[in-house]
């Protein structure tokens, strides 16, 4: 399971396998590439330290070449997990960030960490 500590940013992106800090933009410090070979990314879990509160949220999102995919979920009130049982196909040497969202009263400074499958089909 990776994490990262949210900043003051509603919206960054994070290198989904080494998390080291994230940014408003798909930077080459905030990607991975995926193996040459295609693959299918499932079973998401994520949780955080500080649930939102209210009708705040917190989500997370898989991208894959820049895109949004269906891998994703969002916490919201007082939960502090989410998970997602949706499966999505990664094509050969595919660009992977992991999108992070907050609505504006949820509060920056939690941590969030994630986990996910990466295999082949």
């Amino acid at each position: 399971m990776l994490g990262l500590l949210i900043g003051s940013d509603t919206l960054d992106y994070v290198n989904p396998t080494w998390p080291n800090g994230a940014d408003i933009t798909e930077s080459a410090g905030t990607v991975a590439y995926s193996p040459n070979a295609t693959m299918v990314a499932r079973d998401l879990y994520v949780a955080t330290n500080v649930a939102p509160g209210g009708v705040d949220s917190r989500a997370v999102t898989l991208r894959v070449n820049h895109v949004d995919t269906a891998l994703g979920c969002t916490i919201t009130g007082t939960a502090t997990t989410c998970t997602s049982g949706a499966t999505v196909t990664v094509p050969p040497g595919s660009i992977l960030s992991m999108k992070l969202q907050r609505s504006v009263g949820a509060s920056a400074g939690a941590a969030l960490y994630w986990g996910f499958r990466l295999t082949t089909p």
